[in-house]
């Protein structure tokens, strides 16, 4: 009976103290695991500030094409009037117009990687 009591704590030793090691180990993987994801958590922070940096620089250039487009359109309007060739002219108006719809929906598209960069910010600075 003392045999079987000793082998039976024993084997209960040995199986505690591995299943602490294994939960020990278990942790430092899963902490690894979460310290991998922190820094693709940044990576992509990073990337996206970067990629906004750039769509706000685009932004000042789209907003100056657009205010010489619109102006160059205007004077055209204007010049269609007094002009032998109106039908070149309604042509090359509608060139403009169209140009600067592609520079206003490009304007769009920028603005809204830059406002989707500023909620994750956002949310990122409140999260800290």
């Amino acid at each position: 009976m003392k045999r079987t009591a000793v082998i039976l704590f024993a084997t209960l030793l040995i199986t505690q103290a591995y299943g602490t090691e294994s939960m020990n180990t278990e942790f430092k993987n899963l902490d690894m695991e979460y310290q991998q994801l922190l820094q693709e958590e940044n990576a992509r922070f990073e990337a996206e500030r970067v990629t906004a940096q750039v769509a706000e620089e685009k932004i000042v250039q789209l907003k100056e094409a657009i205010k010489m487009v619109q102006d160059r359109l205007d004077i055209a309007k204007v010049e269609r009037k007094s002009r032998y060739f109106k039908d070149d002219f309604d042509a090359l108006n509608k060139k403009y117009r169209e140009y600067l719809g592609k520079l206003e929906q490009s304007l769009a598209t920028n603005e809204g990687i830059v406002a989707d960069f500023q909620r994750i910010s956002a949310m990122r600075e409140k999260q800290n």
